[in-house]
């Protein structure tokens, strides 16, 4: 196990990262998450998420959200801390073009982090209540994907976000 696959399948932080891999690397990372893992993960492109509907959208198909959905921050958070329907053994959001991330919203970009470390978060910690909903951990990581190594083309928020291969390696 690579230690680029060692961090996607942890639920320890950090979940949210960048990353300046070929794309063809990417597909065939998620392709092993899927077949041997029984991972949920999907590639979302952040030219059709430019507005805050857009990212609603796109989630929303990519993760199947149920008809109930209602295109609000709310309805976002709960479906994203969910996602039961899934049935995963982990979860990996690849978004690819992330420089055009929120281009025409760019100041909801904190919001959208912030809900994705939330449940991002959630998603890390086990439940054990006794009850129907009861679940392990489950490793959750969104990873934005850049065109080249410079960050500079990033919004500030994500520039920040630490990089995929430059996370130190685990003791």
């Amino acid at each position: 196990m690579t230690e680029i696959d060692r961090i996607l399948t942890s639920t320890e932080p950090s979940w949210l990262l960048r990353t300046a891999i070929e794309r063809l690397v990417l597909e065939r990372k998620l392709d092993r998450l899927r077949a041997d893992l029984g991972f949920v993960a999907v590639l979302l492109d952040a030219r059709m998420m430019k507005t805050v509907n857009g990212v609603f959208k796109e989630f929303a198909t990519a993760l199947q959200f149920p008809e109930y959905f209602g295109f609000n921050s709310a309805a976002f958070d709960e479906c994203l801390t969910d996602l039961s329907w899934l049935n995963a053994s982990g979860i990996y959001i690849g978004v690819v073009a992330a420089e055009e991330l929120l281009r025409d919203e760019s100041d909801e970009i904190g919001w959208l982090l912030q809900l994705l470390e939330g449940a991002c978060k959630e998603w890390s910690e086990p439940i054990d209540e006794g009850g129907p909903w009861d679940r392990a951990a489950v490793p959750f990581h969104v990873v934005f994907h850049m065109a080249n190594e410079s960050s500079d083309s990033l919004p500030g928020q994500l520039a920040a976000l630490p990089s995929l291969e430059q996370l130190p390696p685990s003791v």
